[in-house]
C-alpha cells in the first residue's frame, strides 16, 4: 500500500518488478482496477522494486490511497481477496498519541484490524528521530509559552527558500477535549507568519498543524502557547520535512507504528550491517503507553532502480515484507502471529541484550527458515 506508484512500465520492462502486477486504485469511493500510467510519485514502486527483489515469486498488489479512509478500504479489500501480508511504507500524524490506541478508525484501528484478519502487516518506524520533541508542558515565567530548553520558548527550523514548513503538534488529552493549545511560527526577525489556532471545546481533537511555504532561506522558530489548559500536558510536535532543534530521539515512532498489530521497522545502514549503528533518523520507541518498538530492523541505503539509492525505513519496511513471503511461501499454513514471532525470533540481537527501543528484537535474519515450522523454530 502506497501514494504512488510512477514509472511501473519501465520498472517492468527492465525486469525490476514482474509483468503480472495487480493495480488497485483505493483513492475513491471504493477500491477499483488502477492505472497508473499517468504516476508522478514514484515512492511505491521503489518500495516493490525491494520486495520484488526479496520474493521474485510473490504476487504483488500494488494499492494506492491517499488518506486514512483509503488505507481503511484497502485493509478491507485485502481481506476480501485474502492478501496474507501488507506493506506499508508510510507514516501518518495527529491520529493518536502515539500510545496504540484506536481512535474514529485511524490507521492504529486499521493495522489492529488486518492483524485480526490474519494478515500480517509489515510498517515502517518513520524517519523522525530528528524531526520530533517531547516534553510536558513547562511554563516558568508564566506568559502562557512552553519552555522547550533552559530559557528558551522556541523549536527551530533550518528551512530553505522553496520548501514547505510542515508541522504537528498533539498533546495527551485523546480523544476529544476542552485542553487549547495553540501553535505559532515566526521568523528569523522574529516576526508572526503563521499559527494554527484550532479551538478545543470540548468536542475537537487535540491536535494543531502548521503548513508554510517558505520565501526566504533561514532559521524559523515554532511557539506553542498554553491558551487554556487546566494541567501541563505532555506534548508531542513532528515535523515532516526538517530537523528539529532540539530534537527528542526517543519515543520518535509515529502511527501506525505504535500498533500492537504491526511489525514495526527500524532502519540500518546496509554497509553497517552487522555492526550497526541504527541510521540516526530512524524513529524510536517507546510508545507513549510504554511498549517497546521498533520490533526488528532491516537494511537501507540499498541500490534501487527508481532512486539510485533508497534511504529509510521505507527500504527497511521492504526488506521485513519480502522476507514475510518468503518465510510464508515455505510454510503457507502459518498464521499472521507465527510469521511476526518466525521473524522477531530469529533476528539477530543487536544493542542492549534483548528487545529494545532502537532495534528491536535486533537485525533481519533469513539463514535459519530453511527448518521453520509454524509455530516454533526448528533449528
Amino acid at each position: 500500500i502506497d501514494v504512488g506508484f510512477a514509472g511501473l512500465s519501465s520498472a517492468t520492462s527492465r525486469g525490476e518488478l514482474p509483468d503480472n502486477l495487480v493495480e488497485i486504485d483505493c483513492t475513491g469511493a471504493t477500491c477499483v482496477s488502477g492505472n497508473y500510467a499517468s504516476e508522478t510519485e514514484p515512492h511505491g514502486t521503489a518500495v516493490a522494486e525491494i520486495i520484488y527483489d526479496m520474493a521474485p515469486g510473490a504476487l504483488l498488489y500494488l494499492i494506492k490511497v491517499l488518506d486514512t479512509i483509503d488505507l481503511e478500504n484497502a485493509k478491507n479489500f485485502a481481506i476480501t481477496q485474502g492478501i496474507k501480508i501488507i506493506n506499508l511504507s508510510l507514516v501518518v500524524a495527529n491520529t493518536n498519541f502515539y500510545d496504540g490506541e484506536c481512535w474514529f478508525s485511524n490507521p492504529v484501528c486499521t493495522a489492529d484490524s488486518a492483524y485480526a484478519n490474519n494478515i500480517l502487516w509489515v510498517t515502517a518506524a518513520g524517519n523522525e528521530a530528528n524531526r520530533h520533541y517531547e516534553a510536558t508542558f513547562s511554563d516558568m515565567d508564566n506568559d502562557g509559552l512552553h519552555y522547550v530548553s533552559g530559557s528558551d520558548e522556541t523549536l527551530n527550523v533550518v528551512a530553505g527558500a522553496g520548501d514547505s514548513i510542515h508541522v504537528y503538534l498533539t498533546w495527551d488529552a485523546w480523544p476529544t477535549t476542552d485542553q487549547d493549545y495553540d501553535l505559532y511560527l515566526y521568523d528569523s526577525a522574529g516576526t508572526l507568519i503563521d499559527s494554527s489556532l484550532n479551538p478545543q471545546t470540548g468536542t475537537q481533537l487535540p491536535t494543531e498543524e502548521v503548513v508554510y511555504s517558505v520565501p526566504v532561506a533561514g532559521t524559523y522558530h515554532l511557539v506553542i502557547d498554553k491558551l487554556r489548559a487546566t494541567t501541563n500536558h505532555r506534548l508531542e510536535v513532528y515535523s515532516a520535512y526538517h530537523d528539529l532543534t532540539p530534537a527528542t530521539g526517543s519515543s520518535s515512532l509515529l502511527s501506525p507504528g505504535d500498533a500492537e498489530g504491526a511489525i514495526t521497522v527500524g532502519a540500518i545502514d546496509h554497509s553497517n550491517w552487522t555492526t550497526g549503528p541504527q541510521e540516526s533518523f530512524s524513529s524510536q520507541g517507546p510508545t507513549n503507553d510504554g511498549r517497546i518498538k521498533p520490533d526488528i530492523c532491516g537494511p537501507d541505503k540499498i541500490s534501487n532502480d527508481v532512486f539510485g539509492t533508497f534511504s529509510g525505513t521505507s527500504a527497511s519496511c521492504a526488506h521485513v515484507t519480502g522476507a514475510a513471503a518468503l518465510i510464508l511461501s515455505k510454510n503457507q499454513t502459518c498464521s499472521a502471529s507465527e510469521l511476526m514471532n518466525a521473524l522477531t525470533a530469529s533476528a539477530i540481537d543487536m544493542g542492549s541484550t534483548g528487545k529494545d527501543n532502537i532495534y528491536g528484537y535486533g537485525r533481519l535474519n533469513l539463514d535459519i527458515h530453511d527448518n521453520l515450522v509454524c509455530g516454533g523454530i526448528n533449528e
